[in-house]
C-alpha cells in the first residue's frame, strides 16, 4: 500500500511538473509586454483629459489596469481548470451571455431599463453594473461592459463542446449543421441588433471556420459562404447611414 502511494504521489508530482512545463512562456511573455504596452498608451492618451475633466490623471490608467487585473485572474483561473469541466459547462457561460444580449434589447420596449443599457449615438452595446439611482463606486465610479465582447470568448467555448459532441460526419449532419446554425444565427442576430455588425460579422466568420475546421461538409460550408455576403449586404442597405459608410 505505501508503495503504491508513494508511486502516486510521484506521478502526480510528474503531472503537475508536466502541466508547468506545458505553459508557453514566449506567449506569456508577449502578453505582458502587449499589456505593459496598452495601459502606457491609455494614460498617454488619457491623462490631460482625465486630468482636466475628473481632476485625476491616473484616472483611466487605474480602471483600465483593473480591468487588465481581472483579465490575468480570470487566465490564470481557467489555466487551472480541466478541460472536461470546462466543456460540461461551456452551455452556462453561453446561457449568461445571451440573457446580457437579449437584456441590451430590452429597454427598447421597456424604457425603465434604459440605466442599465443606456442608447450612446443610438446603439446599445454596453451593459452598466450600477447606474443611477444606485451608488458609484469609490474611485471606479460606474462599471460597466459590452456582452458582445463577452460573447467573443463564451461563443468559442460553448461551439467547441458543441462540435467536439458531435457526429458532424455522420448521418445526422445534416440536423448538426441546422442546430449549429440556429445558434450561431441567435448569436449573430441578437449583437447585429444592438446595432453592432463588424462584431456580429467576427463572430460568425470564426465560429463558421470552427465548424470547418472540425470536419464539416465542404458543401454545408459552401453554402454559408456563399450567403454570408448576401446577408451583410441586405443589413448594409436596410439603413441610411449604413448606405453612406
Amino acid at each position: 500500500m505505501k508503495v503504491s502511494n508513494i508511486k502516486l504521489a510521484r506521478f502526480s508530482k510528474r503531472i503537475a511538473g508536466e502541466k508547468r512545463k506545458n505553459v508557453d512562456r514566449y506567449l506569456l511573455i508577449v502578453i505582458i509586454a502587449i499589456t505593459i504596452f496598452g495601459l502606457i498608451m491609455v494614460y498617454d492618451a488619457s491623462v490631460v483629459y482625465s486630468d482636466s475633466i475628473f481632476r485625476n490623471k491616473y484616472r483611466f490608467f487605474v480602471l483600465q489596469l483593473v480591468w487588465v487585473l481581472l483579465g490575468y485572474l480570470g487566465m490564470w483561473t481557467f489555466s487551472r481548470l480541466d478541460l472536461n469541466f470546462i466543456k460540461k459547462n461551456a452551455h452556462i457561460l453561453f446561457a449568461i451571455t445571451i440573457f446580457f444580449l437579449v437584456f441590451l434589447l430590452l429597454p427598447n420596449i421597456f424604457n425603465f431599463l434604459s440605466g442599465f443599457a443606456p442608447a450612446v449615438y443610438g446603439a446599445r452595446r454596453w451593459f452598466i453594473l450600477n447606474p443611477s439611482p444606485l451608488p458609484a463606486l469609490p474611485f471606479l465610479g460606474r462599471l460597466s461592459f459590452q456582452p458582445s465582447e463577452f460573447a467573443k470568448f463564451t461563443s468559442i467555448i460553448f461551439f467547441a463542446a458543441f462540435l467536439s459532441s458531435k457526429k458532424i460526419l455522420g448521418e445526422k449532419a445534416l440536423t448538426v449543421f441546422i442546430r449549429f446554425l440556429a445558434l450561431l444565427g441567435l448569436v449573430f442576430l441578437l449583437i447585429a441588433g444592438e446595432p453592432d455588425f463588424t462584431t456580429a460579422a467576427i463572430i460568425a466568420i470564426v465560429l463558421i471556420s470552427m465548424y470547418f475546421l472540425s470536419g464539416g461538409k465542404a458543401l454545408y460550408f459552401s453554402v454559408v459562404a456563399f450567403l454570408m455576403p448576401v446577408i451583410a449586404s441586405i443589413y448594409a442597405f436596410s439603413s441610411e447611414y449604413r448606405r453612406l459608410r
